[in-house]
């Protein structure tokens, strides 16, 4: 049975049937189709969004630098814009006394801004532990990526939405 519409609309079941298929099949190569084509961010960025996200796990502020370009800057969530100096100092407080740093990001979505930059909007979530505390950090953020002969950097940072917290942990010390 083909439900309850009269046969003038949908035509014989035969016919609904074989129309329903065809539905889904067209429906599916969109689906397919859309998935491929969704993703406009070259692997070499999401690569690179990688290899940020180990050289923050190594705790090394210089290997986190190397994906920004010399005159990099970032708005931050307070709305204060970091040269690449403070960007350095940043990074060196961020990861100083650390012991350990895990950090992820989730490509939002991708375009091509007016001066032929990559802007990619990302949703990062950072965690540093150090001795005495826990920094966490959730924002929503839109990196321009800049194509140079030394491969993709982030030319600007944005954060749209930030938010962050310490949690204080016990240290416990023995005397001898």
């Amino acid at each position: 049975a083909c439900g309850s519409f009269p046969l003038a609309v949908t035509g014989t079941c035969r016919a609904h049937s074989k129309t329903t298929a065809m539905l889904r099949v067209l429906l599916l190569m969109l689906l397919v189709s859309g998935y491929l084509w969704a993703d406009p961010v070259p692997t070499e960025v999401q690569q690179a969004y990688l290899s940020l996200t180990e050289a923050w796990s190594r705790l090394q502020p210089d290997s986190v630098l190397e994906h920004f370009t010399a005159d990099a800057h970032i708005l931050d969530g307070r709305g204060i814009l970091l040269d690449h100096e403070g960007l350095e100092k940043s990074v060196e407080d961020a990861l100083e006394g650390s012991q350990h740093c895990c950090i992820n990001y989730k490509i939002l979505s991708a375009r091509v801004d007016s001066e032929g930059d990559l802007v990619v909007r990302t949703h990062q979530e950072r965690v540093i532990d150090y001795e005495t505390r826990v920094a966490t950090r959730i924002s929503e953020r839109e990196d321009s990526w800049r194509h140079s002969a030394s491969g993709w950097k982030i030319h600007y940072v944005v954060f749209i939405t930030q938010s962050a917290t310490v949690e204080s942990r016990s240290v416990r010390t023995t005397r001898k």
